[in-house]
């Protein structure tokens, strides 16, 4: 018993110790003054951080300023579910074509993985980025009303 006690509050110590790094490298992002380097700054740490929340941010900011250069590390997002996918996704719509043509594979690949809410995102980005092979799905989601689900991710 006391073991597994100890068990705990070792992972709770960590996951605070892990969460406040988080928040110090989104602060000192933040506080940047050169846009170009804070959004290089920001692609970098998406894939360091992990608390859910601060990513979320980082994203709607890469996807605010139609970051080209995050599409990779944006891409790499898709994988997790729920509102970090969905953001992902937003991002990669208001980043678009040419530019985002590189995520409609994995874009694909997760649609079947999506709930209602995340495959609301992800359909509409696949029509944004005109991939055909969604065609279906895309059909489908406005003869549903599924596109209505879509939340404004505009920061």
């Amino acid at each position: 018993m006391a073991a597994a006690l100890l068990v705990v509050g070792g992972f709770a110590a960590y996951t605070q110790k892990r969460a406040a790094d988080d928040q110090k490298l989104f602060d000192e992002i933040a506080h940047m003054t050169d846009r170009d380097a804070q959004l290089r700054a920001l692609t970098d740490a998406l894939g360091q951080i992990s608390n859910e929340d601060l990513r979320v941010r980082i994203l709607r900011n890469l996807g605010h300023y139609r970051y080209a250069p995050a599409v990779p590390a944006i891409i790499e997002q898709l994988d997790s579910r729920g509102v970090v996918r969905r953001h992902a996704a937003a991002a990669l719509a208001r980043i678009g074509s040419p530019a985002a043509d590189a995520a409609k594979g994995k874009l694909l690949e997760v649609l079947d993985d999506t709930d209602v809410r995340d495959r609301a995102q992800v359909v509409w980005t696949l029509a944004v980025l005109r991939e055909s092979r969604a065609s279906d799905a895309i059909l489908e989601a406005f003869r549903t009303g599924l596109i209505s689900k879509i939340e404004d991710y505009d920061p």
